[in-house]
């Protein structure tokens, strides 16, 4: 299937990159003018016209929480909670003794391309548990051509199956040992965060979790889920980009059009948690105080 794609992933080079500190060249050009073009795509979406950092931002307010911040984090695509547990230390370490944290793996195994493998440093971090992925994906183009490619193109279908295997593992978790105040997805890790939070409120449910922080997601592309976000979600969300990540244009454009006034943090790295200083350390100062907010915490 689709999923099984290294593209879908977007994982593998990126935390090659970040763990041995090289630069990578840059994406190709008409990847780039392939990631700009969507914008036409999603004109069928609500869109609004977003500064690229939104610092305006009126929190809602919550009612203070008596405990320590819980916090569920989830992975992006063949990947999984222990890698996902390297990839957010620096949100950990802003945040301190002040939160606790769960992780949870999704709930389809990673099926690699055939000749493929992880990176040695991401199975050093895997500490021997699978890669996992939270749907399958299917899409109509059967050309050789590189799967960001088709992702861009509006005119390539795109089919996402086992997503209630996903959402339901989210929603179990969240019953068995929530509460959970904030969620942070990575990348796929968001996406199905966005189909969560859609059905419930299809459903009439409150949306159990005070805020999304969302680092370099996208919109959901299969077609079949878009009446869900007919009218943007309604969901306090802090969403982080990197300027060189050759999914930015498309997922900064796609997203933000998914919610209502989230705010909106950039760097200048790619598909990545930020660790460049000193931007880093101001998104995650920045994420930290839209945390302690949504909490109801004095800083």
């Amino acid at each position: 299937p689709g999923s099984s794609q290294r593209g879908s992933m977007f994982d593998f080079d990126v935390l090659e990159e970040q763990f041995e500190h090289r630069d990578e060249a840059r994406k190709a050009e008409k990847l780039k003018e392939a990631s700009r073009s969507v914008a036409q795509e999603v004109k069928s979406l609500p869109a609004k016209a977003v500064p690229e950092t939104t610092r305006g931002y009126d929190p809602p307010r919550f009612a203070p929480i008596q405990r320590k911040i819980r916090v569920l984090a989830l992975h992006g695509g063949g990947s999984n909670a222990n890698i996902m547990k390297y990839q957010v230390m620096p949100l950990r370490r802003a945040l301190g003794d002040q939160a606790e944290w769960e992780f949870l793996n999704g709930g389809r195994s990673w099926k690699f391309n055939e000749g493929q493998k992880p990176p040695e440093i991401m199975q050093a971090l895997a500490a021997g548990m699978p890669f996992y992925g939270w749907y399958a994906v299917e899409h109509t183009d059967q050309s050789d051509r590189p799967y960001q490619e088709k992702l861009f193109d509006p005119s390539v279908e795109f089919t996402y199956s086992q997503v209630d295997v996903g959402i339901d593992r989210v929603l179990h978790q969240i019953k068995e040992n929530g509460p959970v105040d904030i969620l942070v997805g990575f990348s796929q890790g968001c996406i199905v965060s966005h189909l969560v939070a859609a059905i419930l409120r299809q459903r009439g449910e409150e949306i159990p979790w005070r805020l999304s922080v969302l680092f370099n997601g996208m919109r959901v592309r299969d077609r079949s889920f878009e009446r869900l976000f007919e009218t943007p979600l309604d969901l306090p969300c802090v969403m982080v980009f990197g300027r060189q990540d050759e999914f930015y244009h498309y997922g900064k454009t796609s997203q933000i059009a998914l919610y209502k006034d989230p705010v909106v943090l950039e760097h200048e790295e790619g598909h990545k948690f930020p660790s460049a200083a000193p931007r880093a350390k101001e998104i995650y100062d920045e994420v930290v105080a839209r945390i302690y907010e949504s909490c109801g915490i004095a800083q």
